[in-house]
This record gives structure tokens, C-alpha cells and sequence, in this order.
């Protein structure tokens, strides 16, 4: 399994998708990895093919807006972090799993970043016209801005 790091805006190539908003005492980013499920290897042979939608290839994403805040606590203490999530994505894109794979270091913080990962709307990988389900790092990212 690769690991991504979404911190740095060269990995923008590798992000599905980044919404920004505004949290209780600062901001919060959120970004959907790859699909690490997807194979790397090329294929070597030429495949001539007819797709029959508008847009055959379309990297999962996240669909509209992201309801996120940052606990109260935590902004009085003045505590911010990031959380990381594998998620996984059926084909419809809803989430099968989450499961926290860096926590923040702050329970509160988890706790937030948990649901914002739960209310999220989703759109699935498009690949050759067929939605398909896919395995992605999620990363939930509070900091004070």
C-alpha cells in the first residue's frame, strides 16, 4: 500500500479533491487521496475504446460542501491537528469503512475530524463510464488561521 502526503501543493496532481472552509477558530482542509486499490502498472498493449459518456475517466471526489468545526475546547486550548483516514468508497459513492490511520494526538480533535469524514458527501471514481468503489487516504486538517 503507498503512502500519500497531502501536505505540499506538488501532491495537487495526486488529490482527488481539496475543500477549504471556515472553522469555529480557524480552518479546516480536507483532501481525498487516490485510489491506492487502482493498479500502477501500464499496460502494454494499445486498447482502442468508445465511451458512451461525457466524461469516461473521473477521479473520485468530494461532492459539495463540508460541514467541519472545531470543537470548542480545542480552539479554547488553542489545539489544531490532522487527522488521516482509510476510507473506503462503494460504487454509488458511499463510505464503507473510515478508519483512523494517523490520529491527531487529541481525542476532541479525532472526534470532529470522525464526523466530518461521516457527514461528507462523496462522488465515486469514474473509470471507462462504470462508477467503481475504491480505497482512499482522507486526511481532516484543523489548523488556526
Amino acid at each position: 500500500m503507498k503512502r500519500f502526503t497531502f501536505a505540499s501543493v506538488t501532491m495537487c496532481a495526486l488529490t482527488m479533491s481539496a475543500l477549504t472552509g471556515n472553522a469555529l477558530a480557524g480552518t479546516f482542509t480536507m483532501q481525498l487521496g487516490p485510489n491506492i486499490l487502482a493498479a500502477a502498472s501500464p499496460t502494454l498493449r494499445t486498447i482502442t475504446t468508445t465511451h458512451t459518456c461525457a466524461n469516461p475517466n473521473v477521479p473520485a471526489g468530494i461532492d459539495g460542501s463540508i460541514y467541519s468545526e472545531t470543537p470548542t475546547i480545542a480552539a479554547d486550548m488553542n489545539w489544531y491537528g490532522s487527522t488521516v483516514f482509510l476510507v473506503d468508497l462503494n460504487s454509488q459513492g458511499g463510505i464503507g469503512n473510515a478508519i483512523v490511520t494517523e490520529p491527531s494526538g487529541n481525542v476532541w480533535l479525532d472526534q470532529a475530524a470522525a464526523r466530518t469524514v461521516r457527514t461528507a458527501r462523496y462522488t465515486p471514481e469514474i473509470s471507462n463510464c462504470v462508477a467503481t468503489a475504491g480505497r482512499y487516504f482522507l486526511q481532516v486538517a484543523f489548523t488556526n488561521d
